[in-house]
């Protein structure tokens, strides 16, 4: 009898012991199950796309540029918050700065001014009333060509647009040769081949334009010298305001033509090395070309 209550017990130990492996299999697999119904309910983390992180790059390079930081920079992606920090760093590694950035469909396009109406500033100590006015006179014709869809303020200082104006020393000649034995006198003039205007965009978001500046060059020993007379940006271009218009395009992201009637002509911020001869200004005004005025009132309509 012994032996067997001893084998019934065991018998019965054994029944609890699979009853109970049973129990916590299915406890087990439930549990499982719940989990996996949860983590399926989750939001799954995002990886970027090239597009995002083409952008960002370019958008904290703005950033540490902007600030006058190193160019050098890093950049960090986070998964939970789906949004990039941007890092500028010194040669060490050293964070000089640190800012959060996110990706924006709207920061990809061509370059284009974020705001209407555009501020210019003229430094008309260095230009002289004669080339603030011509300036003036390209904002303008940019405005009245796109029927004022691109506006224009003109603000004392610290424009959108910072203008300002140079001279060169020695560029322009006149000489005069006299025959005496046939009594004839001529006069000659030249001007040395220069640059008459230079512009960069100094600062930008992704394709949004903040700033730019403006170089334009002009002759000196004339008006703007103190002399009588003529204006030192007025020899060699007729007086029209083509190279200004052709700078301030410049600042809207337009790069050069090849085309001799583009207003972005290459040589159009450049002076010949010989004056305007006579009659040649006639009929030389040069209109802004048809396709960038369309493009710009499409842009900023």
């Amino acid at each position: 009898m012994r032996w067997e209550g001893v084998i019934i017990i065991v018998v019965i130990v054994v029944i609890v012991v699979i009853v109970l492996i049973t129990s916590c299999t299915i406890q087990t697999n439930e549990i499982k199950q719940a989990l996996q119904n949860i983590t399926s309910e989750l939001p799954q983390a995002r990886e970027p796309s090239e597009q995002e992180i083409t952008q960002i790059k370019g958008l904290c390079n703005d950033v540490c540029t902007a600030n006058k930081y190193s160019t050098q920079y890093r950049v960090f992606y986070n998964y939970s918050s789906e949004s990039f920090t941007c890092q500028c760093t010194d040669n060490t590694g050293f964070v000089e700065a640190s800012r959060d950035l996110v990706y924006s469909p709207s920061l990809e396009g061509p370059l284009r001014w974020g705001e209407l109406p555009i501020t210019y500033s003229v430094d008309e100590k260095s230009c002289g009333s004669y080339e603030t006015r011509k300036i003036e006179r390209g904002f303008n014709e940019i405005k009245n060509v796109t029927k004022g869809t691109v506006r224009f303020v003109k603000v004392a200082v610290n424009g959108n647009i910072g203008i300002t104006c140079s001279f060169l020393e020695n560029c322009y000649q006149q000489i005069t040769d006299i025959d005496r034995e046939a009594g004839i006198i001529t006069r000659s003039e030249s001007i040395c081949a220069h640059k008459a205007g230079e512009a960069q965009i100094t600062e930008k978001y992704g394709n949004i334009i903040k700033k730019a500046k403006i170089e334009m060059i002009g002759l000196a020993g004339f008006a703007e010298s103190g002399k009588p007379g003529t204006s030192g940006f007025y020899i060699g271009s007729c007086g029209h305001p083509t190279t200004e218009i052709h700078e301030i395009l410049h600042t809207f992201g337009y790069q050069h033509q090849n085309d001799t009637k583009s207003i972005m002509y290459y040589k159009g911020d450049s002076i010949s090395y010989t004056l305007q001869k006579e009659g040649a200004c006639l009929n030389s005004t040069k209109i802004i070309d048809p396709d960038i005025v369309k493009e710009l009132m499409e842009v900023y309509s």
